[in-house]
């Protein structure tokens, strides 16, 4: 569901499920509302969170400022999966060098761990 396009309610669902990329070790911004905006009823539901981003080091610290701790409590799962840029095409020379060295960069770190702490 796109938050962007659709005017949408989790008081409607039996269960929420967030996904969002990482970037400038923040979420997508309308994710970021909609956590916030309904953090209340979130936390009365099953609740779980995924994101993609390639600072893998960065996981727990974006956590912690992006969901509020009572949400981060009662979640079923929070976890990343690696991003990787695959095809740099749409990307201007600058981007691709950037690019590039992120993913050698983050091909050296150890693999995905999944978030357990508060």
């Amino acid at each position: 569901m796109d938050l962007n396009a659709e005017v949408v309610n989790p008081k409607d669902f039996d269960a929420v499920i967030v996904a969002s990329p990482v970037y400038s070790h923040k979420f997508e911004r309308s994710v970021g509302s909609f956590l916030k905006k309904y953090q209340e009823i979130l936390q009365m539901k099953p609740f779980a969170a995924f994101v993609t981003m390639v600072e893998y080091d960065s996981f727990t610290k974006v956590i912690k400022k992006e969901i509020a701790e009572p949400l981060r409590k009662n979640a079923v799962a929070i976890a990343k999966f690696g991003g990787e840029v695959n095809n740099l095409t749409p990307f201007n020379w600058h981007d691709k060098i950037i690019a590039k060295s992120m993913i050698k960069l983050e091909s050296k770190k150890t693999p995905d761990r999944v978030f357990t702490g508060n």
